[in-house]
């Protein structure tokens, strides 16, 4: 089941970040592999004014980083966990 923002599970001048907190990070992360799309993925993920690559490393470089190196993530790390960290990054 796919969950849809209608004008009833929203506010007005929402942002998308805001609207998707107000989904489960399960939801979203089911999601994302059900519909996800790594490329255009990726094509955000390096967008300048994302800025993710600033602290991010997607190889297989140990090299110190500001933030997790997501090509050395532990396979552990479930779905729902890296939906939250892209939701809530600083948590």
């Amino acid at each position: 089941v796919w969950y849809v923002l209608t004008a009833s599970t929203i506010a007005v001048g929402q942002t998308l970040e805001q609207k998707l907190q107000a989904i489960d990070v399960e939801v979203l992360a089911d999601q994302a592999l059900d519909r996800g799309d790594a490329m255009r993925g990726a094509s955000v993920f390096f967008q300048p004014q994302m800025a993710c690559n600033k602290c991010h490393r997607v190889d297989d470089s140990a090299a110190a980083a500001l933030a997790p190196n997501l090509a050395l993530l532990d396979r552990n790390v479930s779905n729902a966990a890296l939906v939250e960290s892209v939701l809530y990054p600083s948590k």
